[in-house]
């Protein structure tokens, strides 16, 4: 997998190794559509939801309902794979095997994860008869499925994010370079969804460092970070994102989880503005996990059009911006400040 002109991960192959089979295009997720082997119910059973430990939630971009599962799952003798953020611009997917490294799981990353070799090593984990809780984005999902087969594994457990798509990793690299130019240090990590002014009004922050060892954390909300704001423009997502196989239901993964935006319209002892998940059980196996972590979570039964009422990406994915195209040739020549008012974003 290799970044390509525009800032998107594509599968590179090597012509002088390659012998025509045909399997790469068989097993493509983008190509062919993926399915559960764990038969999904069409209409999940859902929850607004959060953890009761406020230290998890306050840590986490959401309800902390990924921190909860994936206890559960390591307090059996699981393992959990997601994405960790590395540096500013290296974010990848990996795997641990304790509570004490789950920190570097938790949290959104708004961009697409290098998967490695990630998918050999679930397989190797499963083969051993561990216990495995994969996470990641619907499609993501769908390849760790079709590389595993048609073999149905008792001891996998799946979630997907209500994903709005992978914006270009160009994109954020201008993004990161510009911060730091403005503010003559180093940016050493990004939290994309800091909650230090809420949930609903979440904010960009960047930890900034120099080279006298001191540091500071620059934060700015939705309203006013040019990254957040290219992104949820929808002007630089990766062009299969428009018309995503796996947002819809019924849903992919053993479980979804996502922000349920609206919250305080349907369940208003639910929003305190500290964070509220919704939860998709789309199967035996998501009804499993959460009967795990029942009594670590406030909960209430909900329902799938509530959820999607300010979430539309449980069920579609956004149409694709008409000005993309000149906006990504634009990278090269502008600031983003100065394409968010040339594109009007």
């Amino acid at each position: 997998m290799q970044l390509d002109q525009n800032g998107f991960l594509r599968p590179t192959v090597n012509a002088t190794k390659c012998i025509h089979c045909g399997l790469c295009e068989k097993k493509c997720p983008a190509l062919k559509r993926i399915t559960n082997p764990n038969c999904n119910f069409e209409v999940p059973i859902v929850y607004a939801t959060f953890a009761k430990d406020e230290q998890i939630r306050i840590k986490s971009s959401s309800g902390g309902m990924f921190t909860i599962l994936a206890k559960a799952v390591l307090n059996q003798g699981g393992v959990v794979f997601g994405v960790s953020q590395e540096s500013s611009t290296s974010i990848y997917h990996t795997y641990v095997e304790s509570i004490a490294d789950l920190e570097k799981l938790r949290g959104s990353k708004y961009l697409q994860s290098n998967p490695n070799k990630i998918y050999q090593k679930a397989k190797d984990f499963l083969s051993k008869g561990r216990k495995v809780l994969f996470s990641g984005t619907p499609c993501q999902i769908a390849a760790l499925y079709s590389y595993l087969g048609e073999r149905r594994y008792d001891n996998l457990y799946t979630i997907d994010i209500v994903c709005h798509g992978t914006p270009s990793f160009k994109v954020f690299q201008k993004y990161i370079q510009e911060v730091e130019l403005q503010k003559q240090g180093s940016v050493k990590k990004t939290f994309f969804r800091d909650k230090r002014l809420g949930w609903k009004q979440y904010s960009m922050t960047n930890v900034i460092e120099y080279c006298d060892g001191n540091s500071f954390q620059l934060s700015n909300t939705l309203q006013e970070d040019v990254f957040l704001k290219t992104f949820l423009s929808n002007i630089c997502l990766n062009e299969s994102c428009y018309s995503c196989k796996y947002n819809g239901i019924p849903r992919l993964a053993d479980v979804t989880l996502g922000d349920f935006w609206g919250v305080q319209r349907f369940h208003r002892n639910m929003d305190d503005d500290k964070g509220t998940s919704v939860i998709l059980l789309n199967n035996t196996k998501g009804e499993y996990l959460f009967s795990l972590v029942e009594k670590n979570v406030t909960f209430c039964k909900s329902e799938l059009n509530k959820a999607v009422n300010n979430n539309p990406c449980i069920i579609h994915s956004y149409p694709a911006h008409h000005q993309r195209d000149k906006f990504l040739k634009d990278l090269d020549s502008f600031t983003l400040g100065e394409l968010l008012d040339k594109y009007k974003l």
